[in-house]
């Protein structure tokens, strides 16, 4: 399989607060004013082209946690409402953004309440958050405490009717831990769990992966946690940031219609294969960077010829 690795850096800078506490309910904007994209500037200080700010959610708007760890977006099918399923440190926020200049805080999802004996090992007791979505459901990862996969049945939001409401999840997949990160396959339905150092089973840091066909009973499934080639992190060789993980159709006929994960283990980028999720294989792997990088996150061109890297 041949790879060619064109690197570019992104920058995201999100605002947050030290030691939030989440006893205050998120308010929605009372007042949104359309800032348009003005000589290359939105407000007089923001670049900008060919686009406008249409809504503004700050801080203050989300209550008394403001530390922003992820975000995803689902559109309900069955009305056409969409939503912002916005990770905070100790919950997940829902917003419904179908009308882009009125959005609506509807409600949260608490982190969950998984009562097991957990020793913090990573670098911090920092509780990031991870979402994604499948089939109408949110999966939903925490780093830093004893946390589960939460699972969510996202129709529930149909629920709303004006007032603020909080939910729990309908299912809770106990066999991680704790994860960094969590990555979907939409074409084979299994999630990839990164990071997870503590759980039942695959608590290496490696990939812990969870069959999500039924989305309400999650199972155990397969685990990749080789220590080689192994990253720069702390914790452990088998420690992985990040997957991405799909059923590969791109141009090397070696391994299509075969299911890959290209992951970032810190400085090394590893690609395996995971169609046989209890005999996973090393494709091929990079490690190039200085010790102090850590592969962040990737995407592909289009044609999937080619894998841009964030280092």
């Amino acid at each position: 399989m041949k790879f060619v690795f064109p690197l570019i850096t992104l920058f995201l800078i999100v605002g947050c607060i030290d030691n939030p506490s989440n006893t205050e309910e998120p308010e929605t904007p009372t007042e949104n004013t359309i800032q348009k994209c003005e000589n290359g500037l939105i407000a007089e200080k923001y670049e900008c082209k060919n686009f406008d700010l249409l809504t503004n959610i700050s801080k203050d708007d989300l209550g008394d946690d403001r530390v922003i760890y992820d975000m995803w977006g689902w559109t309900d099918t069955q009305n056409n409402s969409d939503y912002v399923l916005l990770a905070l440190s100790s919950k997940v926020l829902f917003i419904e953004v179908s009308d882009p200049l009125e959005p609506k805080i509807i409600g949260e999802l608490p982190e969950s309440q998984l009562d097991i004996d957990f020793t913090i090992k990573t670098r911090s007791d920092a509780t990031n958050r991870a979402v994604k979505t499948y089939y109408d459901h949110l999966f939903v990862v925490s780093d830093g405490q004893p946390h589960g996969m939460q699972v969510f049945d996202l129709t529930n939001l149909r629920d709303y009717s004006g007032e603020y409401l909080t939910f729990t999840e309908d299912a809770l997949y106990e066999g991680a831990y704790n994860a960094r990160n969590i990555e979907i396959s939409e074409e084979s339905g299994f999630a990839y769990l990164s990071g997870v150092i503590q759980g039942e089973d695959c608590s290496k840091g490696g990939l812990h992966i969870v069959n999500i066909n039924e989305p309400k009973s999650p199972s155990y499934a397969g685990c990749y946690d080789a220590d080689f080639p192994s990253g720069n992190s702390s914790i452990s060789p088998e420690y992985t940031y990040n997957s991405n993980c799909f059923n590969y159709d791109g141009p090397d006929p070696d391994y299509q219609n075969r299911e890959l994960c290209f992951l970032g283990k810190g400085n090394a980028f590893v690609i395996v294969d995971v169609t046989e999720k209890t005999s996973i294989t090393l494709v091929d792997y990079i490690q190039q960077w200085n010790s102090y990088s850590t592969i962040n996150d990737g995407a592909f061109s289009p044609s999937l010829q080619y894998y841009f890297l964030n280092p």
